[in-house]
């Protein structure tokens, strides 16, 4: 594109993130938007290999300035909209920092383990925003109830549909969102207090590797669970989703056929 100013670091893991961005975006800004993008990226790519398991695969990271709100993904790319950087004032609590981060999260949540985003989307999105929260946990400690009650608390999602709602059940942007990104990222939160850092992050892991380069579906995803940990989670499936019994039940030791039982 024409205009396009380009800021770049190498990440320790080697890899070359860029920011491509709009010089007058930011004219006579005291603050450096760019600059701020390209370090969220670059600790967001370190935070998320080391979580998730799954090393970035590319020799370089995009991120560039985009003439639309928010955000968007694709492999090795995103997009962050004008808008947050324009408006960035100097600060980490900005949509800046928060959608910078769901991108770069994209880059698991979508290009390295893919999903069908129409008929889930909740296993990309709500996963991505999740990932926002990891991030300001580790770098920004003190932030971590500010981002729930400005990311998610603030839109009355206690009404949000179920997190397993497919897109065409939405009219509009605003009760999608609300189901499938915040009230998801929600239900991982209490998936992890229910299992535990450890199993949590674990589950993910273990996902991520099964999952690398196919087209998950939800019951690859929740098999990665122990039968143990998945009859754990059987009240949370039912506050969340219209479609809990994602997984076969686990036959009882009665059930079982012995040798010998007629067929």
């Amino acid at each position: 594109g024409n205009g396009f100013r380009r800021t770049s670091q190498l990440a320790p893991d080697g890899t070359i993130v860029e920011v491509y961005y709009f010089p007058e975006t930011t004219a006579g800004s005291s603050t450096n938007a760019p600059r701020h993008a390209l370090q969220v990226a670059t600790d967001a790519l370190m935070l998320y290999e080391e979580l998730f398991g799954l090393l970035y695969p590319y020799e370089r990271l995009v991120i560039v300035e985009g003439d639309f709100p928010d955000g968007m993904e694709f492999s090795g790319l995103s997009f962050v909209g004008e808008a947050w950087f324009r408006t960035w004032r100097g600060l980490p609590q900005e949509w800046l920092t928060i959608i910078t981060t769901h991108e770069v999260a994209h880059q698991w949540w979508y290009a390295m383990v893919g999903n069908d985003p129409a008929l889930y989307p909740y296993m990309d999105e709500a996963f991505a925003t999740y990932s926002e929260y990891l991030y300001f946990q580790r770098y920004y400690g003190d932030l971590t109830a500010w981002w729930w009650d400005f990311r998610v608390r603030g839109y009355n999602i206690e009404e949000a549909d179920m997190i397993d709602s497919d897109v065409y059940h939405f009219d509009d942007g605003r009760p999608y969102i609300n189901a499938a990104y915040l009230r998801g990222a929600e239900m991982l939160h209490l998936m992890r207090e229910e299992l535990g850092d450890d199993a949590f992050f674990a589950w993910l892991r273990s996902y991520v590797n099964a999952n690398q380069y196919q087209i998950a579906t939800p019951q690859d995803l929740w098999a990665e669970l122990t039968p143990e940990q998945y009859s754990a989670s059987l009240a949370l499936r039912q506050k969340y989703f219209a479609h809990w019994g994602i997984l076969p039940e686990t036959p009882t030791s009665e059930a079982v056929p012995t040798p010998g039982d007629a067929g």
